[in-house]
């Protein structure tokens, strides 16, 4: 599960990334908006485009700036067929997922057993 969630997560990161860079940006009105406060919930803006409809993920306290009718620059890179709204203090999650990867991966049960249980034992004889 782990491995699995550390390749999601490198793959939302690399498209992220070449979205940025070599993508098309433009500016759209937003037609709907969706901002949700709660960590688990994800806020979002829709737009228009050539009448299909794309809903672009944001933070909830940028999601605030951009109430309907107003213009959002956001990048579009056809391979993905998304629009992304491109965050200044944005931060890979290949670091973070790396560190539970490796964590993950190490034998923990290994060293409790030989050493933490040992020294419980000899603490109470």
């Amino acid at each position: 599960m782990v491995i699995i969630m550390f390749m999601y997560g490198c793959y939302r990161d690399k498209k992220y990334h070449e979205t940025i860079d070599n993508g098309l940006q433009s500016s759209h009105v937003v037609i709907a908006q969706n901002c949700k406060y709660s960590r688990r919930s994800k806020s979002s803006v829709k737009i228009n485009v050539d009448d299909k409809v794309y809903s672009v993920n944001l933070s909830s306290n940028v999601c605030e700036r951009f109430p309907v009718h107003s213009t959002i620059s956001v990048f579009y890179l056809k391979k993905y067929d998304e629009y992304i709204y491109k965050t200044k203090g944005y931060q890979d999650k290949f670091s973070f997922m790396l560190i539970i990867l490796i964590s993950s991966l190490f034998p923990w049960r290994f060293l409790y057993k030989r050493y933490i249980f040992s020294f419980q034992r000899k603490k109470i004889k």
